[in-house]
Formats: structure tokens, sequence, C-alpha cells
């Protein structure tokens, strides 16, 4: 399993908690995009005429200089550009040739070598991160690259490793949405379950079922169904006589006695046995 996410150094300590119970790590990519990004606010022209517009009138004419000097800078900046529009390029073929994964590994070499090259007098290590020692612009894209350089290469070990975020951020976008609109409605566990209901209902699309709606309604028919027969079932027999009703136990209540009879009646209990197989290969239709 991958998980693909931004720098933010949260994901660092999510994936360190999560593979503390796993038998197989899992792998951290960081997205390409968002450092091509990064590279994109120091090239574009206008990044840099907003540098220089900000400096006095009496220092223009030594910063349009330093400017013209540095061009060499600039011009290897956009080779590092290049090549990450290159391992998209690579990224987007089907079935890559072993001469393409190769030149996919020469390309992110390529990348680390002008970002070292670059990185000099610009940067420097403080405890496990490094940091800027100069305001120089290009410090914060050496900065951002060496932080992330681990998490960005991981793909080149495997061919189905995506580049990017951008599916999963595409998805999400209704979230961002909705979160400004229902602010009253924040807590953990709200936001908890929107992200899984937003999750299922990408699945489902991405897969091609032609209703997600009316599949999530059957579904959750069905294990609303198959979670009352079995809690009724459990409840005639601690009572002896059959009943119409039972409650489901919550789960934040008395987890740590065991013995509880009770605990036949928590959510995940009640779901024990349901056929969520048949379901999922209904969604993951092999060609």
């Amino acid at each position: 399993e991958v998980l693909v996410t931004d720098a933010y150094s949260g994901y660092d300590t999510l994936v360190r908690q999560l593979n503390e119970s796993r038998d197989k790590p899992m792998l951290h990519q960081n997205c390409w995009v968002h450092f091509r990004r990064e590279l994109l606010m120091v090239i574009l022209p206008s990044e840099m005429l907003k540098e220089i517009g900000s400096i006095p009138e009496g220092q223009f004419d030594q910063a349009i200089e330093k400017a013209v000097k540095d061009n060499a800078r600039f011009l290897k900046l956009w080779k590092v550009l290049e090549a990450v529009n290159q391992l998209f390029r690579i990224q987007n073929i089907k079935n890559p040739s072993a001469e393409l994964l190769r030149q996919r590994r020469s390309l992110a070499d390529l990348i680390d070598l002008i970002i070292n090259e670059l990185s000099e007098k610009l940067v420097e290590r403080k405890g496990s991160k490094w940091v800027k020692c100069s305001h120089d612009p290009i410090a914060k894209v050496c900065v951002y690259y060496k932080n992330a350089r681990e998490k960005l290469r991981t793909f080149l070990d495997y061919e189905d490793i995506p580049l990017c975020t951008n599916k999963v951020e595409n998805a999400i976008r209704p979230i961002t949405i909705l979160r400004k609109n229902c602010l009253f409605k924040h807590s953990p566990k709200y936001m908890e379950g929107m992200c899984m209901a937003y999750s299922i209902w990408e699945t489902l699309r991405i897969n091609k079922i032609e209703r997600p709606g009316a599949w999530l309604r059957r579904y959750s028919q069905e294990l609303f169904r198959h979670m009352c027969e079995k809690g009724l079932t459990q409840q005639w027999k601690n009572t002896g006589v059959p009943v119409t009703s039972f409650s489901i136990k919550d789960p934040k209540k008395g987890q740590e006695d065991k013995d509880d009879p009770r605990n036949a009646f928590l959510p995940e209990n009640l779901a024990e046995g349901f056929d969520f197989d048949a379901w999922a290969s209904s969604i993951f239709k092999k060609d």
C-alpha cells in the first residue's frame, strides 16, 4: 500500500504510526506537482519582477545586474522543471519499457544533482531538517526538495505509484466546499464520516458505477438488514423470548470490559458475517 501526499510533515507522523502495527510497511510518496509549483513560483517572470519591484530605487540597478548574473542558476531550475515534466510524460505511458524506466531514474538523478549544486551556501541542515540560510528565492525550492527527497523518489522502485495527488485532490474538492458552508457541523467524527462517504462515492464513480447513490442505498439497506437480524437473534438468545428491538452498543462506552455481553451489539460485531466481498466485486469488475 502507498500513501501519496504533499510534503506536510503531519503525513510523516501518520505513516510512522500506521507502520507500527503493520507487518508490511506502508510506502510514502510525495507529490511532484507540489514540488513543481515551488519551481514555478521562482522561475515565472512575474515572481522575479515582484521581487525586484520591492527593492529600493537606489539598489535597483544592482538588483538587475544580480538577476542577470544569476541567470545561469535560473536556467538550471528550468532544466529541473523540464525533467519533472518529462517524468509525467513517462508516467502517462502504459506499460513503459525498461529503457523508459531507466530514463525515469536518470531524470530523477539529474534533478537531484542540479538541486544539490544550487543548494550550496543557500541551505543548511539543522537536526533532521534542511533550512534556508539565505533569502535567495531558490533556497526555498532547495529546502522543499531536500526535505522531501526520499519520499519524492519512492516511485522509482515501483511502476504503478502515481507521481501526484491530483486525482485525490480533485475528488475531495467537494469536501472543502462543503466544509466552508457548514462550519457549525465541524467535529473529528463528522469529518471522518464525511471523508469516508466521499471516498466510497468517488471509488464507485471512478469504477464506472452508473448510479452511485442507488448502489449505496442498496448496500446500506442490506448491511442494515444483516445487522438487525443478527442483533435480534442475539437479543433472543440473551432473553429467551422473541424480541422486536435491541440497542446497538456505543463503541466509546465500556470497551475496556471484554467480557461484557453487550459487546455482541457493537457495530463491528453486528456487521460480522456480512458478505462484503460480494459487494466489492460488484465495484472492481475485471475486464
